[in-house]
């Protein structure tokens, strides 16, 4: 084919060429057009031509299908219906040709028919699935398809039904005498919504009644029925439920029996474990026969000697648990005997034989001494006392000695049970002393020493003395104490004062010797020294040194070289002039200073400094409103060079002011710094106080302290030191007195600056002991306070919140959230402390519910709830919106509980404020006695409660004014003496919260409060405040708008320039005055000076005259720049005076200096504006004077052109009232040669006229099959859109819609409306500038719906029928006005009218009945537009007696001796009538008479007091109730009740402490309340209560109340947190909890892991394809991390781990070879962890060798080579092993074994024999079938002896070089060794080369390489995870070369030890685990401890060298067998050459 051939593209006709869309390509024959982008004027044909050949095609351009997005997004959601219910899908899309539409359900396609029904629209597309079932619930797809794609759309139908039934079968869990457990399965089908629960029913064989059991919640599917009989049999069965409805059952196939009571056999006898005079602890062995049935616990039961009753110590529903038992219910110095009964579901069984008689009394006890003090420090003259507390048993002898000798007469000693008393009354000096008490009796004796030192406080040191020995260093010298040489442990205390701080602080302590060093001594300042002396009593008074200070007049060069900086910034205006000074003297011209000043900052450069430099530098600014100075000091300090300068700089913690030294901090130095500064500290008076604060800074800084009020020198009352471990600068004050209330300052100080910040220290004092100190002082006389109580008010008190308990929620802070809005909750949780309240919400939830129905009782709504808060005003306020239902009920206030009198007048101290239905409580100036929990009630219900809290606060820095510019952020802050977590914030009375206008922060130290006013208005002028506590700040904010800051700006700008010219000017005018003079004579209308010029001239003057002219000349003159006068004739007096003002005397400026003129400050700006709108356009001007003009497109523009032109001052604007089209225009300002220009944009949006918009709004209210029609005229720019929706889907013109559209007006008209039509109406009117919506209602009206039913039947009685129905569902849009009543006589055709009742009520009662028969009603609804269809009821009986179900049991409200108030509900039944009252008949215990209590008739209530009681007895009630068919059946009787008194609540119990503990059980034991006579009676019974801790709710134990003082509690779970506590109670009530201080976890005894079986074997050998088990037992407590690791990595999937609290199993049920490795397991818990390592090695029986072969190379030896086993590759611990038969002795004997190499030689070999062999693989299964030999045979043959000569030929020997023995794979632990070897052979010998990762390693001397005899090895002494890798060695001679390779892998060994452990510990520990390990059995022990672990690897290296032993003595063997075969070749040679 030609390749040069070109053609012609065509399209259409038309040809094509490149360019605009259309690309033309060949290459070579192939030719190509593209077309990009395409469009739908690219489809065509197209066509080629080349040369007379042609081809065409043809292209279609077409849209993909797609959807909108949001209509995708609502077709996405799901729909949800009920069975039964029809399901709709819609989905709107464009229109396009060719679209095939297509609906899949599950991905088939659903076809139009049946249920189905599919609609098309050209927009859009409906399906329609009609009755659907739960089966059609599913994926619902629409597809839109055409010839360029198709899109998908998916949503799903969710079908809601009942579930299905429960999966079988019901499996039996459990079955006892009293408990039938019972299991199921989950339903298939959950009906589409969660399963909410299962029902349960029990039927008794052979009856046909079911029972109801009860509910299990979802998650379970079992239930344990505990109420059967034994011997009985039940069946049982389940529904499932969720919100649609019961599911079908499930039952059991087979009736369950409960089990036959079988109870269990006598433990063994109880042995005592130990006895005491307060317990004795049992143990006993469990039953030998526990008749198969599980025992469950154990009774105990005591007899005392010399009685014949057993008494039980626990009861049989709290079994004893465990085997053992602390009795302490005994007598001390009684004899006692027990016995124990094995308790299982059964009951108890048969006691065990008692046990040997023990006494209750303590056993013999060595004396021993409990927590004595060893050191007492007593001053001289007191008495000294030594307590010593001891036990013994019998009571010792005690003795006292003093330095081993008696003691002095006058020393007493005071001996009481259990304690001895030393007392020295008045000590001395002397009696200090070693005093030792000695405590004896028949067991043993104790003795212990106690010193006593006598002291007194100390004298003062001597003189002091100062010494300079080094520079900044001085020497303290000063004479001893007189007491040095009586107290060896006096030592002194140094303290330093200098002239810089001013404060005392201490530089040493605790010396012993009588000089220190003081160092860091500056130059120029003060010092003094206090010396004091110390011992045990404290401090002796100060010895104060001379005055020290160091000369600073001496001379100190600095050194060369050094450079200074100084610098300032300075302002004023006119510009100041700035002069330097060095000490007065000017030195501005002094060239070895470099000054500059750019833009205010002053700055001076000194290049080198020289000692001259040194003095006081001084910056002056003058200008002609004043002068302004700084000034600094240059100092030299020992080639320092010192530059004291004061630059203040905030921290980053607030609070803290630093102040540095120096302008520039040299490299690695800093400023201090505090990372901790001290915090306010509120202490009581007599105790002690402590700040603390953390320091930072570079050197390190030294740390002072002082007060504002006082010194803080007196170190009895101040002590100041420094904790190294806390780093921690410690100010203590000792002992806290009023008078130190203070704020305390802490100063940081080094070279380079100080930081300095403040804390405050509040007293707490006792004003209770300071006015009874008062009135004693005063002499007043005691008070009677009889006559007092006598004249006290009895003030109302309401019960008080429960104190908050430990580990439970503050009560006052749910009363606080129950009343509070949501968004205070994190405000409320925070000031108590929780950080975290969602955990509450639920608890909160059921609160608020139970609150709100009280509050419903007295108020109809109670809203707007706000917290008490301190207004500016003064006043602390909490207010609330609240509606009572009586207006006269008492609303009372409360103070913590006291009720609070208020009245309604402002001035009174706590004032109610009623304002409509707001209620606002205030308290006047309130104070910190105000602070409390505040109540507000309505009767006797709360409706609000608040707390007030008053902190000890004040303002350090208040809130000060702030002015800010309109959008910028104001901020307000102010800094606080106590941290605070919020204050508040309020404006004009409103309270500021934290949100998108306000942002409110606080500093972490709580100090530093911040509002932040964001994007400033003009409405946020005001002011603020600040509120913390009762103390408020107050501060304005002043905005301002954005130009106005911009003219302030641009204003200080021209003054600035205008200042310079007019210094310029009076520079030069004296010069220029003559010249001015002249050219004003020349001036033809006058210079406009004296303004008398004629007007015309040139206008070109200075501006100065005085404009009194005739009016004709320009009089501005200031125009200096050239510009000609206008001749204006506008001057005035005001521009003269303000000329006036300008006046300069002097000559103008020279020509050089010009005036910029005006400029614009801000210009015009782009402008949109609508038709008809207001438009402006404005600008700025940098002069007030200057005019200008407006121009539009170019047109100037005055007033008379339709638009406002005004200049205001400097502002000009340009105002358009009503706005038109042809507005639209490029609108320019001009003013003196200045431009700026603008455009103004006006759009035409639609508008609607207002009064034709009010039309439309108004709702359209028509009849059904009437028309609607809505006509919206309208304006605006054109095209205009219209578009009409109704219910928001678009309404488009079609059968029953017409919309008729025109440029100004739309009309839509509705035809034959029906009631579904109704709904709103809206329009929407859209064009390019915008868019506008009108809105109207239709309204249909027609006949209501039916009236809906179910109807519910009131009563049906014997004269009377009443029932309701509910009103219809849609009224027909007016109110149904009545309803119509049919009534029919079951069996009768008839109807008869009953009449109308009002459609208020529907509800009716039908009084003409007949008794017994049945009556059916017909129900219709009326309105004004006609009657409904009817409703009908079904058949409702007349007549039938029907007597009401028995009310609830009757419950004791309360019991007196004469009067028994009793309580119940209604029946749930009332049988189809009203209750008309109830019978209440009592029982006297004892009897079986019931008598009826109500004689006079019904009780109407359901409440009543019986009084016919008598005092002591006992009695039971029932209740039954009447209807209007009789009285109904009785309830059950309520528990008996005696007539008596109340008693009173017992109190708490004591000694509440916990026995014993597992992983489900807690035992409890306490001891029994005390009685108290009138306030605690006595405790009849026990209660235990337990709350997990993640819990609010206790949970009792048990019901019944328990007489014992001990308790289990069962079925706790393993490790959970509870808190538990015992109730004591009576019959007066339940006494208060007493619980434990911390939480208890249900957990045994901690215990470490420990593997308890030593013969565990560490190798085990499986059979592949068997089970690997292994059981590996332990003990460990709390229950243990359990992990098993394969060669160091988690084991395979494939393995099964199964772990128990007591073992762990390993089990893997198909074993495979590759599960071959090292196994590890590891237990671990909070006590520690334990490891074991176990090797399984998997195989099989190995495969047999390959064909064997015989070969003769030496007379007597025969060698045997075999193919290796296929099984070699895998085991590398497969072996072989050869046998040999011959023909002689006829058995096979083994001649060879551990043969790891497929050759043998076989020796001794002898003629005339035959010889087999046999060779087997053999692994650690066994040996293999054998591989046998062809029979070997030399024959022996006797024959004449010849000799044959044998031709010569020359042997070689050479061989290639090859491996005997190749590398195998090794794994070895980390520091471990690990030895290589292999064997090679060659000749000549090959050269041996090792590789690590391709790296020679034959000259690294970290491997020991060796090789002997072909052997060759490598030994790692320590092998390290780097030491992993591929290992390979290559041997080499001149005939070729050969490799061998191996992986090494490192196992890391875990030998871990705290970091907490020194070395010396770590080799303790080491000793001590060999020592175990010694003791131990060598061959268990090793296994189980490190030291283990390093004799089983030392085992292993001996093994290893044992095998290399034999591997080395093989290859000898087989050398010397080489040598004797080659000896034997050379003797041949030899014999053959000599027969030559």
């Amino acid at each position: 084919m030609n390749i040069d051939c070109d053609g012609t593209w065509f399209k259409d006709g038309e040809q094509l060429n490149s360019g605009a869309g259309v690309k033309i390509t060949k290459d070579g024959t192939s030719h190509k057009l593209t077309i990009q982008s395409c469009r739908d004027d690219d489809s065509g044909v197209y066509r080629f031509v080349s040369g007379d050949q042609s081809t065409q095609g043809k292209v279609t351009v077409g849209d993909v299908p797609e959807f909108d997005p949001d209509d995708l997004h609502k077709f996405s959601k799901p729909v949800i219906i009920r069975v039964g219910q029809s399901a709709a899908f819609k989905m709107p899309f464009p229109p396009q040709e060719s679209l095939l539409v297509s609906w899949f359900k599950d991905g088939t396609e659903i076809k139009d028919g049946g249920g189905v029904k599919i609609v098309r629209e050209p927009n859009h597309s409906r399906l329609l699935l009609r009755d659907c079932l739960r089966t059609d619930a599913g994926e619902i797809k629409i597809q839109l398809k055409n010839p360029f794609g198709a899109v998908e759309a998916t949503s799903q139908l969710i079908v809601l039904d009942r579930p299905g039934p429960p999966e079988g079968p019901v499996e039996t869990a459990e079955t006892t005498s009293s408990i039938i457990e019972i299991k199921w399965k989950p339903p298939k089908d959950d009906g589409g919504s969660a399963v909410t629960n299962y029902v349960i029913e029990r039927q008794l064989a052979g009856q046909s009644l079911w029972t109801k059991l009860g509910d299990v919640s979802a998650d379970k599917t079992s239930f344990r029925d505990r109420n059967v009989t034994h011997g009985k049999k039940y069946n049982y069965r389940i529904y499932a439920e969720n919100p649609e409805g019961l599911s079908d059952t499930l039952e059991t196939a087979d009736s369950i029996m409960a089990g036959i009571m079988i109870l269990s056999g006598p433990p063994g006898a109880p042995k005592v474990v130990s006895a005491s005079k307060t317990c004795i602890n049992l143990t006993w062995t469990p039953p030998e026969d526990d008749r198969g049935v599980p025992i469950i616990g154990y009774q105990v039961e005591k007899r005392k000697k010399d009685t014949n009753q057993w008494i039980a110590l626990n009861a049989i529903n709290e079994p004893i648990e465990d085997v053992k038992y602390a009795v302490k219910d005994i007598t001390e110095g009684a004899e006692y005997e027990f016995r124990v009964s094995a308790i299982n579901e059964s009951g108890a069984g048969d006691p065990s034989p008692p046990s040997a008689m023990v006494c209750a009394k303590n056993p013999n006890m060595r004396p021993c001494f409990k927590d004595p003090e060893d050191f007492i420090v007593v001053r001289a003259g007191n008495s000294a006392r030594v307590k010593i507390c001891y036990e013994a048993e019998p009571p010792p002898q005690i003795t006292w000695l003093k330095d081993d000798e008696p003691i002095s007469p006058w020393i007493h000693i005071i001996n009481t049970e259990g304690m001895s008393q030393l007392v020295i009354p008045s000590s001395k000096r002397s009696d200090s002393a070693i005093y030792t008490i000695k405590a004896k009796n028949s067991v043993g004796e104790a003795t212990f020493d106690i010193e006593v030192r006598v002291t007194d406080e100390p004298k003062i040191p001597g003189p002091v003395e100062l010494e300079q020995t080094v520079q900044g260093k001085v020497s303290v010298s000063w004479a001893p104490s007189p007491d040095q040489e009586l107290d060896d442990r006096l030592c002194y205390m140094v303290s330093q004062y200098d002239s810089n701080t001013r404060v005392w602080k201490t530089i040493a302590d605790r010396l012993f010797s009588n000089t220190y060093t003081a160092n860091n001594i500056l130059p120029g300042t003060e010092y003094h020294f206090r010396i004091y002396a110390k011992n045990d009593m404290g401090l002796s008074d100060p010895s104060q040194s001379p005055t020290w200070g160091v000369n600073s007049n001496r001379v100190h060069t600095p050194p060369k070289g050094y450079q200074l900086y100084m610098t300032c910034a300075v302002r004023g205006c006119p510009t100041p002039t700035v002069t330097w000074y060095l000490n007065d003297v000017c030195i501005n011209s002094d060239n070895n200073y470099y000054i500059t000043n750019s833009f205010g900052v002053c700055s001076m450069y000194i290049l080198r400094v020289r000692p001259k430099d040194g003095g006081e530098y001084k910056v002056v600014a003058v200008n002609c409103l004043g002068k302004a100075e700084c000034s600094t000091k240059l100092i030299f300090c020992c080639y320092f060079l010192v530059l004291t300068v004061a630059i203040k700089k905030r921290s980053r913690v607030p609070g803290v002011m630093i102040t540095q030294y120096v302008e520039q901090l040299p490299a690695g130095k800093s400023t201090p710094d505090f990372s901790r500064k001290p915090m306010a500290v509120t202490a009581q008076e007599g105790k002690k106080a402590f700040f603390k604060a953390v320091v930072s800074g570079e050197p390190a800084p030294t740390v002072t302290w002082g007060r504002n009020k006082g010194e803080i020198d007196d170190p009895e009352q101040y002590n100041t030191r420094y904790d190294e471990r806390a780093q921690e600068h410690i100010l203590e004050i000792l002992r806290v007195k009023a008078d130190q209330a203070d704020t305390y300052k802490c100063f940081a100080t080094n070279e380079y600056g100080k930081a300095v910040c403040t804390a405050t220290l509040n007293v707490i004092g006792g004003k209770s002991l300071i006015m009874r100190q008062v009135a004693i002082s005063s002499g007043q006389p005691p008070q009677d306070f009889r006559s007092m109580l006598k004249k006290t008010v009895v003030v109302t008190r309401k019960k008080q919140l429960p104190p908050k308990k430990e580990g439970e929620i503050d009560p006052k802070l749910w009363e606080l959230l129950i009343g509070a809005p949501k968004k205070d909750y994190e405000k409320i949780c925070l000031e108590f402390g929780v950080t975290d309240f969602r955990w509450m919400l639920k608890r909160l939830n059921q609160l608020k519910k139970e609150r709100q129905d009280e509050q419903a009782k007295v108020a109809e709504k109670v809203e707007n709830v706000k917290q008490i808060e301190v207004k500016p005003n003064g006043r602390a306020e909490f207010s609330l919106d609240m509606t009572l239902w009586d207006p006269n009920s008492a609303v009372n206030w409360y103070k913590d509980g006291t009720m609070v009198p208020y009245g309604d007048d402002e001035n009174s101290k706590h004032s109610l404020k009623k304002t409509g239905t707001k209620y606002v409580f205030s308290i006047k100036d309130p104070q910190p006695e105000d602070a409390g929990f505040y109540q507000v009630d309505v009767d006797e219900t709360n409706v609000l409660a608040t707390d007030f809290q008053v902190p000890a606060v004040e303002f350090i820095a208040k809130i000060k004014d702030v002015k800010a510019v309109e959008s910028e952020d104001a901020i307000f802050q102010c800094v606080l003496s106590t941290p605070l977590n919020r204050i508040a914030w309020s404006k004009q009375e409103s309270s500021l919260e934290h949100g998108d206008k306000y942002e409110i922060t606080v500093s972490e130290d709580k100090l530093i409060h911040t509002l932040r006013v964001k994007g400033c208005e003009m409405a946020d002028n005001g002011e603020y405040h600040a509120i913390a506590g009762i103390t408020a700040s107050s501060a304005s904010l002043t905005v301002k708008d954005d130009l106005t800051k911009l003219a302030l700006e641009q204003q200080a700008k021209l003054q600035k320039e205008k200042d310079d010219l007019d210094a310029a000017r009076r520079a030069q005018a004296e010069k220029d005055a003559a010249d001015a003079a002249a050219k004003a004579a020349l001036g033809d209308g006058g210079d406009g000076r004296d303004g008398s010029g004629d007007g015309t001239g040139d206008g070109t003057g200075d501006g100065t005259g005085d404009g009194t002219g005739d009016g004709t000349g320009d009089g501005t003159g200031g125009k200096t720049d050239g510009d000609e006068g206008d001749g204006d004739d506008k001057n005035k007096k005001d521009d003269a005076d303000k000329k006036k003002k300008r006046l300069r005397t002097g000559p103008l400026v020279p020509d050089t200096v010009t005036d910029r003129g005006v400029q614009f400050v801000s210009g015009l700006s782009d402008t949109v504006a609508n038709v008809g709108e207001r438009a402006e356009l404005s600008c700025k001007l940098s002069s007030e004077t200057s005019e200008g003009r407006w121009y539009k497109n170019g047109k100037l523009l005055s007033n008379e052109d339709g638009v406002t032109i005004i200049k205001d001052g400097a502002c000009h604007r340009l105002i358009i009232d009503c706005c038109k089209k042809d507005d639209t225009a490029v609108y320019r300002f001009e003013a003196e040669g200045r431009k700026s220009e603008a455009t103004l944009n006006i759009q035409d949006p639609p508008n609607i006229d207002a009064e034709a918009l009010g039309k439309f709004t108004k709702p359209v209210i028509i009849k059904a099959g009437e028309n609607a029609e809505w006509k919206l005229p309208f304006s605006g720019g054109s095209p205009m859109n219209t578009f009409w929706y109704k219910d928001d889907d678009e309404l488009l013109p079609g059968l029953s819609v017409k919309i008729e559209t025109s440029a100004t007006e739309s009309r839509l008209r509705l035809t034959k409306c029906q009631r579904k039509d109704s709904g709103e109406v809206k329009i929407k009117i859209k064009n390019e500038y915008g868019t506008t919506e009108a809105t109207s209602k239709l309204i249909v009206l027609d006949k209501p719906t039916p009236p809906q039913g179910p109807v519910d039947i009131m009563e049906s009685a014997v004269t009377s029928v009443e029932f309701k129905w509910k009103p219809p569902k849609d009224s027909g849009g007016c109110p149904v006005t009545s309803y119509t009543i049919e009534r029919q006589q079951v069996g009768r055709n008839k109807w008869s009218n009953l009449g109308e009742i009002p459609g208020g009520n529907p509800s009716y009662k039908d009084s003409d009945v007949n008794p017994g028969r049945r009556y059916c009603y017909r129900i219709r609804a009326k309105n004004t537009e006609g009657i409904s269809d009817y409703l009908q009821t079904e058949d409702i009986p007349a007549g039938v007696l029907r007597y009401p179900g028995p009310p609830t049991v009757p419950k004791v409200v309360s019991a007196f001796k004469d009067c028994i108030n009793l309580a119940w509900s209604p029946p749930c039944d009332t049988g189809g009538t009203k209750i008309v009252g109830y019978n209440l008949e009592k029982n006297k215990k004892g009897t079986n008479y019931w008598s009826l209590v109500n004689q006079g008739g019904p009780i109407a209530d359901t409440k009543h007091a019986v009084k016919d009681v008598f005092e002591g007895a006992a009695y039971e009630f029932r209740v039954s109730a009447i209807n209007l068919s009789g009285a109904g059946d009785p309830s059950i009787p309520c528990d008996t009740v005696i007539a008596r008194d109340p008693m009173k609540p017992p109190g708490k119990v004591t000694d509440l402490k916990l026995t014993s503990s597992n992983y489900t059980t807690v035992s409890l034991a306490w001891t029994k309340p005390k009685e108290m006579k009138g306030v605690e009676d006595e405790a009849q019974g026990y209660y235990v209560e337990i709350r997990p801790i993640k819990s609010l709710d206790w949970t009792r134990c048990n019901a019944i109340p328990i007489t014992l003082t001990s308790y289990t509690v069962l079925g706790l779970k393993a490790m959970a947190t509870y808190w538990v506590r015992v109730i004591a109670t009576n019959y007066g009530g339940d006494g208060e909890p007493q619980g434990f201080d911390n939480y208890i976890i249900a957990m045994p005894p901690p215990v470490k892991p420990k593997f308890k079986d030593r013969n565990m074997k560490t190798f085990v050998v499986v059979r592949s394809g068997n089970t690997v088990r292994l059981n590996i037992n332990f003990e460990a407590s709390p229950m243990p991390e359990i992990s098993w690791l394969k060669d160091g990595i988690p084991v395979p999937k494939h393995v099964t781990i199964t772990n128990s609290d007591k073992g762990s199993q390993f089990l893997i049920p198909t074993s495979e070879r590759s599960d071959t490795g090292i196994y590890t397991i590891t237990v671990k818990n909070i006590v520690g962890q334990e490891s074991f390592n176990v090797e399984i090695r998997v195989t099989d029986d190995p495969k047999p060798p390959g064909p064997v072969e015989l070969d003769q190379n030496i007379p007597g030896t025969v060698t045997l080579s075999w193919t290796s086993s296929p099984d070699e590759k895998r085991d590398d611990r497969l072996h072989y092993m050869v046998s040999k038969r011959d023909s002689f002795k006829r058995t096979w004997r083994t001649v060879a074994d551990n043969l790891f190499n497929n050759k043998f030689t076989v020796v001794n070999i002898l003629p005339g024999r035959q010889y087999n062999f046999r060779v087997f693989a053999k692994n650690d299964m066994g040996l293999s079938p054998p591989s046998e030999s062809p029979v070997f045979e030399i024959k022996k043959e006797k024959e004449k002896f010849k000799v044959n000569m044998a031709e010569t030929k020359s042997l070689d020997f050479e061989s290639p070089p090859s491996f005997i023995v190749p590398l195998k794979r090794r794994t070895a632990p980390q520091g471990y060794e690990c030895y290589m070897s292999c064997a090679v052979k060659g000749d000549p010998a090959p050269r041996v080369t090792w590789y690590r990762n391709n790296i020679s390693l034959n000259t690294n001397t970290n491997y020991h390489i060796t090789n002997v005899c072909g052997v060759c090895s490598m030994l790692i002494l320590r092998v390290e995870p780097k030491d992993y890798g591929e290992y390979k060695v290559v041997i080499e001679n001149k005939l070729g070369t050969t490799e061998s390779t191996m992986t090494l892998n490192v196992r890391a060994e875990k030998l871990t030890f705290t970091a907490a452990q020194t070395a010396t510990e770590l080799q303790e520990k080491q000793q001590d685990i060999k020592e175990k390990a010694e003791q131990q059995d060598a061959e268990e022990g090793q296994d189980r401890t490190w030291w283990g672990m390093l004799q089983r690897s030392k085992r292993k290296r001996k093994m290893q060298k044992k095998k290399k032993k034999k591997l080395h003595q093989k290859c000898k063997k087989t050398r010397k067998l080489q040598d004797r075969v080659s000896s034997r070749r050379r003797q041949q040679k030899r014999r053959s050459q000599r027969s030559v």
